[in-house]
């Protein structure tokens, strides 16, 4: 499956901030996930694409992402496949000369009207703070949300990698 991906990050807040800023415009919890995310090592340039194959209880996807534009907001372009037997995917990915790293989080999902919220919290020694995604449609949308929660100030178009290297350098 392709689909075109339309994200902004929010950052600076714990996840109860997140929740009550979610819950205070009326938008419901779908659901909660604990991610096994397998980054691939490749040629690719993490900060523009990337591939992972992530682990949850009841699926795993094989997944290609690729940054398309940032101008405001974050659009990728995912291209995702199911996998039946991740641990088989993974011995043919080291046979063919592919590394991989896991990093794993915690992901709580919300729903409002077109939006779907993800607030994520990698493990301790991958990115120790929180964050919220936020995923439209429409990137004129975005606008629309980002003024309702009043979150200007906190979001970023960048990708987790970038994040995670300046956190690392601040250090």
């Amino acid at each position: 499956m392709i689909e075109k991906e339309i994200e902004i990050k929010v950052l600076n807040h714990s996840v109860n901030e997140y929740i009550e800023m979610l819950e205070k415009i009326g938008a419901s919890k779908v659901g909660e996930e604990y991610q096994k995310n397998y980054l691939i090592n490749s040629n690719l340039d993490y900060n523009k694409s990337y591939i992972r194959l992530r682990v949850l209880d009841d699926r795993a996807e094989f997944t290609l992402k690729e940054r398309m534009d940032e101008n405001n907001f974050k659009i990728n372009k995912e291209t995702t496949t199911t996998v039946d037997d991740p641990e088989s995917l993974l011995y043919i990915l080291k046979a063919l000369g592919f590394d991989y790293k896991l990093e794993c989080k915690h992901r709580i999902k919300y729903a409002f009207k077109d939006y779907i919220f993800d607030i994520d919290q990698w493990a301790e020694d991958v990115y120790p703070m929180p964050y919220m995604e936020i995923e439209a449609r429409d990137a004129s949308k975005l606008d629309d949300i980002i003024d309702l929660l009043n979150i200007r100030s906190d979001i970023t178009t960048k990708t987790i990698h970038q994040l995670k290297e300046e956190y690392k350098n601040s250090k």
